[in-house]
């Protein structure tokens, strides 16, 4: 039994992880923008003080993604314009807006738009580097941004891995021999 386990400990130290080698990317994020205000009339009041932009996203990150919506699922938004993503491997940029593109984003004052970039998605640690709005009329960038990560559950194979462990170790426990220890009086 004793061989059986240590193969078992053996094999799964063996099996590559996951997250390593992992192509696909799967995140829930939460994006918070504030305090914005126009470079060209820094009067003007905006529309949306505080903007919350709540997705699901997963997409492949071995090479760029053009413009898409395949895998991103909107969860909530402040701002009433629909949504799009591109990614840039090369500088592990998501850029999401109504327009993106894998190294930019086109936020533009001719009808109602948005856009913000994400660098360090795949690495697990994401940062907001810009949020900028348009209402039409007049280009809005915030001055306060954060973004953060929503409910992190562990995919089925770490959970089956897991609990595959823990049975390998109770059997091999149950299973262990006692010791015949002989008592004799002389």
């Amino acid at each position: 039994m004793k061989k059986i386990f240590t193969l078992l400990l053996s094999a799964s130290v063996l099996v590559p992880s996951g997250v390593a080698n992992a192509a696909i990317v799967t995140d829930t994020l939460e994006v918070n923008a504030s305090n914005f205000f126009s470079f060209t009339s820094p009067d003007l009041i905006a529309p949306y003080d505080t903007v919350t932009f709540r997705f699901s996203i997963t997409f492949d990150n071995s090479g760029d993604l053009e413009q898409t919506t395949d895998g991103l699922t909107v969860l909530s938004n402040t701002l009433p314009f629909g949504a799009a993503y591109a990614y840039s491997s090369d500088f592990d940029i998501l850029s999401i807006g109504t327009n993106p593109g894998p190294s930019s984003c086109s936020a533009t004052n001719v009808g109602g738009n948005f856009c913000f970039f994400l660098r360090g998605v795949s690495a697990n640690n994401p940062s907001l580097d810009l949020f900028t709005y348009s209402d039409g009329f007049e280009l809005f960038d915030s001055v306060t941004v954060s973004v953060t990560r929503l409910a992190a559950v562990p995919e089925p194979a770490t959970w089956a891995f897991m609990i595959f462990g823990f049975g390998a170790i109770g059997g091999a426990m149950r299973r262990q021999r006692k010791a015949n220890v002989k008592v004799s009086y002389s």
